[in-house]
C-alpha cells in the first residue's frame, strides 16, 4: 500500500476488520443538514443550469488534465463499455483517493455521470453548491428524502445517464486491496433494470520522475465486463447475484495486477492463520 499519513491508521482498522469505517473523523462545521423540505435533487431555475453547465464544463476540460498530472492516469477496458452505449447504468468502484471522482468521470467523458455518496458531503456555502451541481447526490437521512433520491435516480437511469457508486462505502486512500461491497448500489441497479459497469483503480509504482514531480499516486483504471440483471431472479437474487459478481470481478482483477490475494477479508484471514503458525512453531 503507498504510504501516507493514513497508513497506520488503515493498518488498524484492516486487522479488525472494520472495512467501512472511515478513516478521519467527520468536521461537522463544514457539513449542511438536509432539510426534508426544502432540499432538492435537481432544480429547475435557470441559476441552477447555467451553474451546473459551467461547473461541467470546466470538469470535461480540467479534468484529464488534473488526472494526468495527479496520477498519470491509464484508462483499459474501454470496449466493455459498449454494451452500455444506449443504456444508463451504475458504475461501482473501489474507493481509494478523495478525487476518484475525477478518473471515474474519465471513463465516459460524453456522459453525465452523477455520485452517491454519504451525507456528510453535502458541505455548506459556494463548495458545497459547486459538487452538488457537478453531481453529487447525498443520501438522505429521512423517507422523504431517500423517496426524492430514488425519484432522482430512476429518471437519470432512464436518461441513459450514469449513477457512480464507491460502493465500499469508506474513503481509504492507496489501499490496494478489494474490500466487502454495500448493497447500495446493486439495489438501484436492479430496481431499475440498470446494468453494473465494475471498475478498479489500480495503483502502479511511481519512478524517479514520479518522485520528482511530487506524484504520489499512478493510478489505472480497468474497466471491466458488464453485469446484467438476471431475469430469472427475483429482485432480492437479483441483489446478491450482481454484489458477489462485482465484487468477485473486482478481486480478480485486483489479484492479476498486484499478483497476490486482493481481497481484504481473505487477506486478513491469511495473515492470522500465518501468526498462528509462526507462534507454533516457537
Amino acid at each position: 500500500m503507498p504510504q501516507n499519513k493514513y497508513t497506520k491508521k488503515i493498518e488498524e482498522l484492516e486487522k479488525s476488520g472494520k472495512f467501512d469505517e472511515d478513516i478521519k473523523p467527520v468536521n461537522p462545521h463544514f457539513v449542511k443538514e438536509m432539510n426534508p423540505d426544502k432540499f432538492k435533487y435537481s432544480r429547475k431555475n435557470i441559476f441552477w443550469k447555467l451553474y451546473s453547465f459551467i461547473v461541467r464544463l470546466i470538469v470535461y476540460i480540467l479534468g484529464p488534465i488534473v488526472t494526468w498530472f495527479c496520477f498519470h492516469l491509464k484508462i483499459k477496458g474501454k470496449k466493455n463499455l459498449r454494451a452500455i452505449k444506449k443504456k444508463g447504468a451504475v458504475v461501482v468502484s473501489n474507493h481509494v483517493h478523495a478525487i476518484d471522482a475525477l478518473y471515474i468521470k474519465q471513463i465516459c467523458r460524453t456522459r453525465s455521470t452523477y455520485f452517491l455518496a454519504a451525507p456528510f458531503n453535502n458541505k455548506k456555502g459556494l463548495a458545497g453548491l459547486t459538487i452538488r451541481v457537478a453531481g453529487l447526490l447525498p443520501i438522505g437521512n429521512s423517507v422523504k428524502l431517500v423517496k426524492q433520491l430514488d425519484n432522482t435516480v430512476s429518471n437519470l437511469l432512464k436518461r441513459k445517464q450514469l449513477l457512480a457508486v464507491c460502493a465500499e462505502g469508506s474513503l481509504w486512500v492507496g489501499y490496494k486491496k478489494i474490500r466487502p461491497l454495500k448493497k447500495g448500489a446493486f439495489h438501484y441497479a436492479v430496481k431499475n433494470n440498470s446494468p453494473i459497469v465494475p471498475i478498479v483503480a489500480l495503483f502502479r509504482e511511481p519512478n524517479k520522475w514520479d518522485k520528482f514531480i511530487h506524484r504520489r499516486y499512478k493510478i489505472t483504471v480497468q474497466i471491466l465486463p458488464v453485469i446484467f440483471p438476471k431475469d430469472e431472479l427475483s429482485f432480492g437474487e437479483n441483489i446478491k447475484y450482481m454484489q458477489e459478481s462485482c465484487h468477485q470481478a473486482m478481486i480478480e482483477c485486483a489479484n492479476k495486477h498486484y499478483g497476490k490475494e486482493s481481497d481484504a477479508e481473505k487477506y486478513i484471514e491469511i495473515e492470522e492463520n500465518q501468526e498462528l503458525e509462526d507462534n507454533s512453531e516457537i
